[in-house]
């Protein structure tokens, strides 16, 4: 390449977009570059102008390589990109991340190495604060002067790293951040092509192939018009191919074009390859085996040559720029993803497969751990190889936790070597199909399950019914409940007696099965069939039936039974330990929505939280989502609008990522309702969109739920009439019994509301007299629910008892915790009170509806209460300066707050204002006293529109 030129030839408008993004993403924007085209087209060579541009703007540059040999790395991609920035980042971290986030961290950076990570294992239901974890790293490099995070090859990326890039598009990162990544459109993960959809936000560069000129500009003049017409002819214009084919010479391609040249790149590349030494080619071969970046020692073993051989060939290899050194030192990498790509190809088969044998028990002398085994023992082991089996399941074990579909790779090797009557077999397939459950393969995680149901005796009935109820939530997860009903009667029906232990569990499932179809009475049925189980002898299946018998009480409307059975439930519960509750886990989930249902929320609040947390500890992915939803709803209810958000952001994540509708509406129910509740409106209905998409046709409770939410979220956007429209469709007699009492309840006084906003007083009426028949009376968040509604029905043309009705329910909900509920009860008996003249009292139920939606970070509501106010005669300033800050902020706890607003570290505070991390620490001590709320999102959320 002598004549050829270095700089970057073409590429205007390529460049001129790429300016762009950078203006903008200097404005302080989360930013998307993909560069996408064909192998070879020149996507590297742009991104290398991405960092380029963004280190002269003063921007921190990191770049990342996935590699197509070592895709099965968790995290690599990430790893590779991050790693040497974390290292000069602990004292920031320390003060942006709390210690659990840190620890998480730790157990992937191999730079954090020396952070604790023992207690914070990455397990399938930590990965999303994981993620959130290094959203937090990226907004931490980006200040001051902003981050470029380039990545190059993201087709070939393991899939934790995908999914990790997935989260970060859907929750970008705060401040100047642009993210660049380049990939091969037709082998990108399609959930990652799918994200990249240009917008505000997101920007796609296809990059071409060069032109006729620019190919003789890429040349330059030594190549003569003549040469440059016939390779760019050969090329098509690709700059590598001509990179590639230049090289070969004037001679061989004066030879070689009478004859035609091979089109193929691969061929070209053979061509470069065979004009090298016997012991060079040989130690380029090793060097594909070995990984993207390789050093001496295991190209020795790779090559099985003697050191100096190796380094001398190493050196010719360099000097023929087919390796170049990497970012370590004393490390080396191909010139070329391609080159190496085509050095591994070239190699024979059987040479391949000793090469990966001799590095995988070198790896073995020297301590590396299982997975860095396991990717060439999965080339090179040999069926029966009894240490290869145990070096993969190590792998696997060690893998589950922050890649389960690598894990399950793994032991699907695991199952090729090991011979087919292995008695160990069937535990295996039964692990396999875990893990295929908690990465998303659902289907193939049903059909694993199903081998293994197959090698299961008969007589088994306890590890059938295990297998058998893990098939039925996946069938359920991926939409298919009626398959995994016949599969649990079908099972039932082989038991010798209907009073085996066995049975239960799958009992237990159809209870909860037929609850989310709405047959209370089958649910009951299959409840009713289970005998007295001793504490004492299985204290865990004893826990379970308790669980369920609340919630089946409940939905058969009788409150009563339901409350007595909570509490003798949460006795028993109370007393048993975590492992016996994990042992049934779904069922305690349906435990702690019942605490919700029936409206007492401390309770909810501590089982939510514990349930959580044991299906955190030991990895069961699929009831996660159920859980993290109700304790979102039990959060927001609450008034805890910003933890309910976590709650319901981290259930949609995983029920995205499992790939299973129920799950993934579980979680966009709820965050379309907190987004709601919280004021963002054009959100919520996002929101409500998607899940009415994902829910179509489905008629069960969760289905039903959703529509509920969507409507909900209409209404409290303005668009009180179609709102109300569409929650008359959730309300019908066919369609209602689906929704929980509680959400039925709660659509009955939104219909009473929405009719009085539409100045329907008899409508209203008759929403309002239909709640109060379903409102238990020994539920007291019921009965507030049903005055709230009287009290709607009553605003237009009796607006003192209206008033006194609401206040009345507020004093109610305010008793039973329910606080956001308690604010929209007070801002309706403050409507009431200026209705019927009477100020001092609407003066008074308005500020306390102001203090509970400040507290809430309920937005829209605050804005409604706000208003009310006005009319009135109340001053509430529109748009205050610093100097006169709201809630008695002084100016200095303004500047403070407006700082920790927009993401500033205490550390970064206490240096623009000149004063010390202590000061900025009691500022904001004092500030959040003041606002009443205990983190930086909910002051951010109360001072909305102030900073």
């Amino acid at each position: 390449m002598d004549g050829r030129v270095k700089r970057l030839v073409g590429r205007q408008a390529e460049l001129s977009a790429l300016d762009g993004v950078l203006r903008t993403t200097l404005s302080g924007r989360f930013q998307l570059l993909a560069v996408t085209g064909e192998p070879g087209v020149g996507k590297s060579r742009l991104l290398d102008e991405v960092t380029a541009k963004a280190e002269q703007h003063g921007m921190c540059a990191a770049r990342g390589l996935a590699s197509e040999y070592e895709s099965d790395l968790p995290l690599a991609l990430v790893v590779d990109a991050l790693d040497e920035r974390l290292a000069g980042l602990r004292e920031e971290l320390g003060e942006r991340l709390d210690r659990p986030a840190i620890s998480l961290l730790a157990s992937v950076f191999p730079s954090l190495a020396g952070e604790p990570a023992d207690d914070a294992r990455l397990s399938p239901f930590t990965r999303n604060r994981f993620y959130r974890a290094v959203r937090g790293v990226l907004e931490e490099l980006a200040a001051p002067g902003g981050l470029a995070l380039v990545l190059d090859d993201v087709h070939w990326a393991d899939e934790a790293s995908a999914e990790l890039l997935g989260y970060l598009i859907r929750h970008p990162p705060d401040g100047s951040v642009l993210m660049a990544v380049a990939y091969r459109p037709a082998q990108a993960p399609s959930h990652l092509v799918k994200l990249v959809q240009p917008g505000k936000h997101a920007h796609r560069l296809t990059v071409d192939p060069l032109s006729r000129t620019e190919v003789e500009e890429f040349l330059g003049p030594a190549a003569g018009p003549a040469r440059s017409q016939a390779l760019y002819e050969v090329s098509g214009g690709n700059p590598f191919y001509l990179e590639v084919l230049a090289d070969l010479g004037s001679p061989v391609m004066a030879e070689a074009m009478p004859g035609g040249l091979p089109a193929d790149l691969r061929s070209a590349l053979r061509l470069e390859l065979d004009a090298l030494p016997p012991d060079a080619l040989l130690v380029a071969h090793g060097a594909a085996v070995a990984g993207e970046e390789f050093d001496l020692p295991i190209l020795e073993v790779a090559a099985a040559l003697p050191e100096e051989a190796v380094a001398e060939s190493m050196d010719r290899l360099a000097a023929r720029d087919v390796i170049r050194p990497a970012r370590s030192a004393s490390r080396f990498r191909f010139r070329h993803p391609l080159v190496r790509s085509a050095v591994y190809d070239s190699a024979g088969a059987g040479w391949r497969v000793r090469a990966h044998a001799r590095i995988a028990a070198y790896l073995a002398e020297i301590g590396a751990p299982a997975s860095l085994r396991a990717h060439h023992l999965v080339q090179s082991a040999r069926p029966g190889d009894g240490g290869a089996i145990r070096t993969l399941k190590a792998a696997a074990q060690s893998a589950e936790e922050h890649a389960p579909a690598t894990a399950a790779r793994w032991l699907q090797a695991v199952l090729r070597l090991m011979p087919e009557e292995e008695p160990d077999r069937v535990e295996v397939l039964m692990e396999l199909a875990r893990l295929q459950a908690i990465s998303g393969q659902l289907r193939e995680g049903r059909s694993t399950a199903q081998q293994a149901l197959r090698l299961l005796p008969d007589s088994d009935h306890a590890r059938r019914a295990s297998v058998v109820r893990r098939s039925a939530m996946m069938d359920r997860m991926l939409g298919r409940p009626a398959e995994g009903q016949a599969l649990l009667t079908a099972e039932l029906s082989r038991m010798p007696h209907p009073l085996l232990r066995a049975a239960v569990p799958l009992r237990l499932r159809l209870v909860g099965d037929n609850l989310m179809r709405g047959d209370v009475q089958a649910a009951q049925h299959y409840l009713d069939l289970i005998p007295e189980i001793p504490v004492e002898e299985e204290p865990g299946m004893a826990v379970a039936v308790a669980a369920l018998r609340p919630i089946a009480a409940y939905s058969a409307g009788r409150a009563d039974d339901a409350l007595f059975h909570i509490e003798a439930a949460e006795r028993l519960a109370g007393k048993s330990s975590d492992e016996h509750l994990a042992e049934w886990i779904d069922a305690l989930s349906w435990f702690c929505w019942a605490q919700t249902l029936l409206g007492r929320q401390k309770p909810a609040l501590h089982w939510f939280s514990r349930a959580v947390a044991v299906a955190r500890s030991t990895g069961q992915t699929y009831i996660l989502p159920n859980l993290l939803a109700g304790h979102a709803r039990t959060l927001w209810q609450a008034g805890e609008l910003s933890a309910a958000e976590l709650a319901a952001d981290e259930a949609t994540e995983i029920g995205r990522s499992l790939s299973s509708v129920q799950l993934l509406t579980f979680g966009l129910t709820e965050r379309c309702l907190v987004a709601s509740w919280s004021g963002r409106h054009e959100e919520a209905l996002r929101h409500a969109e998607e899940a009415m998409q994902v829910c179509a046709g489905r008629e069960e409770s969760w289905a039903a739920t959703a529509r509920y939410a969507g409507a909900r979220a209409l209404i409290n956007s303005g668009e009180v009439s179609a709102g109300a429209q569409a929650l008359a469709e959730v309300c019908t007699p066919s369609a209602r019994i689906l929704l929980d009492r509680a959400t039925l309840l709660a659509s009955y006084e939104t219909m009473a509301f929405a009719e009085m906003a539409q100045e329907r007083g008899e409508q209203a009426t008759l929403w309002a007299e239909r709640a109060t028949r379903l409102a238990p009376s020994a539920l007291p968040a019921s009965q507030a629910t049903a005055r709230l509604s009287r009290a709607h029905a009553l605003r237009l043309d009796e607006p003192a008892a209206s008033a006194e009705q609401a206040a009345r329910a507020a004093e109610e909900f305010t008793h039973a915790g329910h606080w956001v509920d308690a604010g929209r009860a007070w801002l309706g008996a403050g409507a009431a009170f200026t209705a019927a003249n009477a100020r001092g009292p609407a003066r008074t139920a308005l500020q306390r509806a102001a203090e509970i939606f400040i507290r809430c970070g309920a937005k829209h509501l605050l804005a409604e209460t706000v208003r009310e106010q006005r009319k009135i005669g109340v001053r509430v300033p529109s748009s205050p300066g610093r100097a006169a800050g709201p809630f008695g902020l002084s100016r200095r706890e303004m500047d403070v707050a407006a700082l920790a607003g927009e993401g500033s570290s205490n550390k970064q505070i206490a240096q623009q204002l000149s004063i010390s991390i202590h000061t900025v620490e009691t500022h904001l001590s004092h500030i959040f006293t003041k606002l009443g709320v205990t983190s930086r999102i909910g002051m951010r959320n109360a001072l909305d529109g102030w900073i």
